[in-house]
């Protein structure tokens, strides 16, 4: 399913000068293996591969794309992620990734335990 976008309002005190996006989907890990070797040794446990975690999700992805894009652009476009995270070290590992891509996360759940 594709991520929902839409013209979300400014925060109160915003700048005029800037566009704000809110984009509504997944945030998750993608788990990405290679192989050291060909497909066919991979497959008789013949061959070590890897496997890599990446942040990914639709919805995180093109905020992600929104939010590195319109950081260059007159007006500025201000992208806001509406998802949710686990309350755990992933969860907070794909919060650090949106931001430090300039993503807002004001707008994404985190459940709490009891």
């Amino acid at each position: 399913m594709s991520p929902q976008t839409t013209a979300a309002p400014p925060p109160a005190g915003a700048p005029a000068q800037e566009k704000h996006i809110l984009v509504v989907g997944a945030a998750i890990f993608d788990s990405v293996g290679f192989t050291q070797g060909n497909l066919d040794a991979a497959v008789s446990n013949k061959s070590v591969g890897t496997v890599r975690w990446l942040a990914g999700g639709v919805g995180r992805n093109v905020c992600e794309a929104i939010a590195r894009v319109g950081a260059g652009t007159t007006p500025k476009v201000i992208a806001h992620l509406l998802s949710a995270v686990g309350n755990d070290a992933a969860g907070e590992l794909l919060l650090n990734s949106c931001q430090a891509a300039g993503v807002m996360t004001e707008y994404v759940s985190i459940p709490f335990t009891t």
